[in-house]
């Protein structure tokens, strides 16, 4: 009996990631993951029995990621660092939204494991929401945002402007625009 080959976490969701923004969600199967991945698709099948399990799944890790770089973000000082260090992680991880943009499509309840991560994935949504509010705040306190402004507007902007594209510019060079749009505006000096 030929023994099956395994797969790597990293190197699934890496190409998991890429298939879903080339070809969408409702073009995504195992058949064309297994492809990429070099491995027969029944051995997809021994680790997830659904697409909306490994999807979850993938978002989850993505997700999980974002979570550790945001908390060490929020411990930075002072103010610019951190909303510097805020911005370089949305950035970096810009393509998740068109990932979550799934989630409307997606069944939730395909299996127990579905339901957890999706519910997982709204409680994400929150605590981003959260950490994006209590440093558009802090910026407010320490004068690097105008206080007059609103903060859901902000927030908005912000989250519009990471997902911005931006091809053609560097991750330092759409870090510093966007920071330099929120702190001094667009007006000249």
């Amino acid at each position: 009996m030929a023994r099956q080959r395994t797969l790597e976490k990293e190197r699934l969701f890496e190409e998991t990631e890429k298939l879903l923004l080339e070809e969408g969600y409702h073009s995504f199967h195992f058949q064309a993951l297994s492809k990429r991945l070099g491995v027969a698709r029944s051995t997809i099948y021994n680790y997830y029995s659904k697409k909306e399990e490994l999807v979850t799944e993938y978002m989850m890790y993505v997700i999980d990621q974002i979570m550790q770089r945001m908390e060490k973000a929020a411990a930075i000082e002072p103010f610019e660092e951190k909303l510097t260090a805020f911005l370089r992680v949305w950035i970096d991880y810009a393509d998740i939204h068109q990932s979550l943009q799934i989630l409307p499509v997606m069944d939730h309840h395909a299996s127990p494991l579905v339901e957890r991560n999706v519910e997982r994935l709204f409680i994400f949504f929150g605590t981003l929401n959260r950490h994006v509010q209590l440093l558009i705040e802090e910026g407010k306190a320490s004068g690097h945002i105008d206080r007059n402004l609103s903060g859901t507007a902000l927030n908005a902007i912000i989250m519009s402007l990471v997902r911005a594209p931006n091809a053609k510019l560097s991750r330092d060079v759409w870090v510093d625009t966007i920071y330099a749009v929120l702190t001094k505006g667009m007006s000249p000096g």
